[in-house]
């Protein structure tokens, strides 16, 4: 089994997609080679925003924006045992909000259960009740599996 990663640079962030992994297995068995070919499930994934080495939330795309931005978050993978042989993952509390500049929250955008792994988001510009928010400077910020992150966004109208 290889662990790898796959970088598209064609894909749109926040579009989703579905990929598989093909290969082949070349083995010799009783002196006749035998080759498999394995072809992985699709897995579904959303495009996500570029985020620096070691953070958590990226920065919006677009910032400033009018009628709606998207954000990435890192989600941490944590384990039941982390200390076990075989660590099996856990899922944690993933909740991302939107404050103004005067720290009040203006939106819930996230809360769910998530096994680690990476969120893109969006959010258009309106509050908890739905209403057009003011434009401004807003901050997003994440919180999950102990870790947390903010990124700043600009919503003009």
């Amino acid at each position: 089994f290889t662990l790898f990663e796959y970088f598209d640079d064609a894909v749109v962030p926040g579009e989703l997609y579905r990929y598989y992994v093909e290969g082949t297995l070349t083995t010799t068995y009783r002196d006749q080679d035998t080759t498999v070919v394995v072809r992985t499930d699709e897995a579904e994934t959303r495009a996500m925003i570029p985020i620096d080495q070691g953070a958590m939330v990226s920065s919006a795309s677009p910032n400033p924006f009018n009628e709606s931005t998207l954000i990435s978050i890192v989600v941490p993978m944590s384990f039941e045992n982390p200390d076990a042989d075989l660590p099996i993952p856990t899922e944690s509390t993933v909740n991302v909000w939107v404050y103004d500049v005067a720290g009040r929250q203006v939106k819930r955008l996230y809360s769910e259960q998530v096994i680690g792994g990476v969120l893109t988001l969006k959010w258009d510009g309106t509050d908890s009740n739905g209403s057009p928010a003011s434009a401004g400077v807003y901050f997003v910020k994440a919180r999950a599996a102990g870790a947390e992150g903010t990124t700043k966004v600009v919503l003009v109208r």
